[in-house]
């Protein structure tokens, strides 16, 4: 049960990218990633913006390049959509796309309200 545990950060293909990424640009131990990261997962859960998550990573980074921000703008949103959500019942917005994109509406099985009678021609 670690994920009971106070500081226990969840830990996805997304977020070690990530960390990897900002661990080769800054001189940061991996308590302080940690941290990190469980800033940036509170900030997906408590449903702000994008921009804050931006926002908040250029006031604990020195972004030298635009280059380097749109990677980390690009790493930053691969975790937003793949973290685990209350708002989206434990999915992720990944996940609900996914899901969305492989339903088929069954066209055969509408009816008209008005004649109650199968509309074949949809």
């Amino acid at each position: 049960m670690n994920a009971a545990k106070e500081d226990f950060v969840y830990k996805t293909p997304q977020t070690a990218k990530f960390s990897q990424y900002i661990k080769s640009l800054y001189d940061i131990n991996d308590e302080e990633m940690d941290e990190i990261l469980r800033l940036v997962y509170f900030i997906i859960n408590e449903d702000f913006t994008f921009k804050d998550i931006i926002e908040e990573m250029q006031t604990i980074f020195e972004i030298d390049t635009i280059e380097d921000l749109q990677i980390m703008g690009q790493m930053l949103m691969d975790i937003n959509n793949n973290t685990r959500m209350w708002i989206l019942k434990g999915f992720t917005p990944e996940e609900i796309l996914n899901y969305n994109n492989n339903s088929k509406v069954d066209n055969t099985n509408i009816i008209d309200i008005k004649t109650k009678k199968k509309n074949w021609s949809k």
